[in-house]
Order: structure tokens, then sequence, then C-alpha cells
């Protein structure tokens, strides 16, 4: 009777502390997540068309495409209206004299060139010059001129031309030498059609 007592305390025991004993034995059970149904808003995002990496730069390389192509347009179209055309400039010295003495260049663009004849334009070739479209319709233009006989005569050009084509106004740097620069504001005083060189 004893023994049986004494069994039955053992598998009482044993029947209390089973569970416990399992969960540090086999590790704790892990609780499944609860599945929740897709949203309908889920779905329509998901069928909803990615637009791919490639497919962007596509569509931003096609924008700068256009953009180059209506700017190079533009300037095709001034180019037009400024060549063979000759222009009458007034230089005036920028400088802090009271008297100061205007000088009088005469500026022609043909074959999308610069030529100069006068005060400054001796001794100076015929140069390309860059075009650049500004926000409210008119342009500006530049150009480097190197004398023919001295390579230390520089001028460099810079001209505003309007957006009909009709006014100019700019300035110039004359660097005679390394040591001797006279500056200019010019203004033209008046614009003229020049007949069309033959073609070569």
């Amino acid at each position: 009777m004893m023994k049986f007592v004494i069994g039955s305390l053992v598998v009482g025991l044993l029947m209390v502390n089973l569970p416990i004993a399992e969960a540090s034995w086999w590790g704790k059970k892990k609780e499944e997540p609860v599945k929740v149904a897709p949203t309908i808003q889920a779905e329509v995002k998901k069928a909803e068309p990615v637009r791919a990496p490639d497919a962007v730069k596509k569509a931003d390389n096609k924008a700068q495409v256009e953009l180059i192509n209506a700017r190079k347009a533009l300037i095709d179209k001034m180019r037009a209206e400024l060549n063979n055309t000759e222009w009458i400039l007034e230089l005036t010295p920028v400088t802090t004299a009271q008297k100061v003495k205007k000088e009088t260049e005469i500026l022609v663009l043909r074959n999308n060139q610069i030529s100069v004849s006068g005060y400054i334009g001796l001794h100076f070739p015929p140069t390309n010059y860059t075009l650049s479209p500004q926000p409210d319709g008119s342009a500006v233009w530049e150009t480097m001129q190197t004398s023919e006989k001295s390579p230390a005569t520089v001028v460099f050009w810079r001209g505003e031309v309007s957006a009909d084509a009709q006014n100019m106004k700019g300035m110039l740097s004359y660097h005679i030498d390394e040591k001797t620069t006279k500056d200019f504001s010019f203004v033209a005083v008046s614009k003229k059609a020049l007949v069309s060189a033959p073609a070569k």
C-alpha cells in the first residue's frame, strides 16, 4: 500500500511538471502569424504598371534631345537673321576721364563669321562666333580675334542683339600687348543688309 501511495505521488508530480519540462526540453512552440486577406487597395496598387528605370531614362533623354534641337533651331534662325549684315558701331572707352574720344568700327557678319575694319579691325582675320539665345528672345554673341601680325594683340568681343535683330550693344576688350589693354562699350548706330556672298 505504501508503494502504491508513493507511486501515485510520483506520477502526480510528473503530470504537473511535464508541460514545464516539455517546454524547457523542446522550446516553446512559435505562434503562427494571423493571415489577413489583402485589401482591394493593395491589390489595385499591385496591379498598377511600374515605370522601369530604363523607361524613365529614355523619357529623360528624349526630353533633353528635344530641348537641344529647339535651342539649335533658335540659334540657326538668329544666325540667318544676322548673316550678311553690316553694323556701324560707336565705341566708347571705359574710363574715368571726363574727355573721352569715341571711335567707329565696322562689324560684318557673313558666313557665320565676324570681321571688323576700322579703329580696331586692322590685321584681324574673320573669326567664328558663339551665339546664345536668351529667355527674352535676344541673343548674345562672343568671339576672340588674334592679330595676324602680332600674336600678343587680341580682341575679346561680347555683343547683345535684340530679339528683332535690329539693335546691338556690347563690350570689347582690346589687348594691344601683354601690358596694355583698352576696354570699350559699343552700340550700333546703323545696320544694313549686304548682298549674299556667292556659294563656293
